[in-house]
């Protein structure tokens, strides 16, 4: 992969990512290490989460991906469950 792909790759990425979740993921960024990559935002929802997942591992279906996408509002939260 050349040096402009690999500099263009997290855009791509981050463009598509958001599209599909339809722009639910908030301060969306992508960090493409030489081993890894990271995922890193916020989403409403553990689905919304998972699912930007899903659309990086289809493009880079071998890397190894980290995501660290925090969830707002967890599924307990929603159900009204107490947290304590």
């Amino acid at each position: 992969m050349d040096q402009y792909a690999r500099s263009q790759l997290p855009f791509d990425l981050e463009l598509h990512v958001q599209v599909r979740t339809r722009w639910r993921v908030r301060n969306l960024v992508i960090d493409l290490y030489p081993e890894r990559l990271v995922l890193r935002g916020q989403a409403t929802t553990a689905f919304t989460r998972q699912l930007a997942e899903q659309v990086v591992q289809e493009f880079l279906p071998h890397i190894q991906l980290e995501n660290a996408i925090a969830v707002d509002h967890p599924a307990e939260v929603l159900a009204g469950v107490p947290l304590n």
